[in-house]
């Protein structure tokens, strides 16, 4: 088994499968990748995910996030009140109609050859 220096290890994407996530009140959204954390994001997240090898984040008023391991990237502006994943099917509770909210969404994760 290779040894890797620490500053390697720092530069390193993690591969979202097998990371662990950590969410810490008001202390953002860290991966620990290889034994060494890396910070996803400064925000405080209330919400986590996954599903296949990605990570969304519901970041409340700054909206809901996806980490494929290498980006994180907004892909909505609404703040969900709850996130479920079901195989490949990412569900989005965006609050209720009735009280000012959006309803329920969901996204098919698109697997390309």
């Amino acid at each position: 088994m290779e040894t890797l220096e620490p500053r390697l290890l720092l530069d390193a994407a993690p591969v979202a499968v097998d990371d662990t996530y950590i969410l810490q009140e008001d202390a953002g959204l860290s991966v620990d990748a290889q034994e060494v954390w890396k910070r996803v994001s400064p925000s405080n997240a209330e919400g986590l995910c996954a599903v296949g090898s990605d990570l969304y984040a519901d970041l409340g008023a700054s909206g809901l996030w996806k980490y494929d391991g290498v980006s994180f990237k907004r892909i909505s502006a609404w703040d969900a009140q709850g996130l479920m994943g079901a195989g490949s099917v990412l569900y989005a509770d965006f609050g209720g109609v009735s009280t000012g909210g959006r309803g329920l969404y969901f996204s098919l994760t698109v697997v390309r050859a």
